[in-house]
């Protein structure tokens, strides 16, 4: 019998987007990532039995981290490095790149996903600018 819990697009989109803050916390203090470990502790079930879509997402951003780092920095306005952006809003911004690019998630999809968690995540105007910034985006 399968494991695997049973979740909700929307909930597995939120969840890689944790999954992917917590990888950016790592990096920002120092620590070598642990994919396996940020996964099993998010998601708080072994590896094997994580939904792909978690697991593609986070492999894409191991796999792709500086061109997605590179790409997304490119459209912040006024010379904004990436790393001013608050942690949430850089986990979501390359959530949308990922499951544009790497996933081929439709764009049109993957914004509405990003812009929704930001609405419930972020500040009250995040979601504008991460809207503007995964439109231009080239799936």
């Amino acid at each position: 019998m399968d494991k695997t819990p049973k979740y909700s697009r929307n909930k597995l989109h939120e969840l890689s987007m944790m999954c992917m803050y917590q990888f950016l916390v790592n990096l920002k203090v120092g620590d070598k990532p642990d994919l396996k470990h940020i996964i099993e502790s998010t998601l708080r079930q072994p590896l094997n039995e994580t939904d792909p879509l978690v697991r593609n997402v986070m492999v894409a951003t191991v796999n792709n981290f500086g061109n997605i780092i590179n790409y997304l920095s490119s459209k912040l306005v006024n010379d904004w490095d990436f790393e001013r952006l608050n942690i949430i809003n850089q986990a979501i911004l390359m959530l949308g790149y990922v499951e544009i690019v790497h996933l081929k998630i439709p764009k049109p999809v993957a914004i509405n996903v990003c812009v929704k968690l930001a609405q419930k995540f972020s500040d009250d105007e995040a979601y504008k600018m991460i809207n503007g910034i995964l439109d231009t985006i080239e799936g």
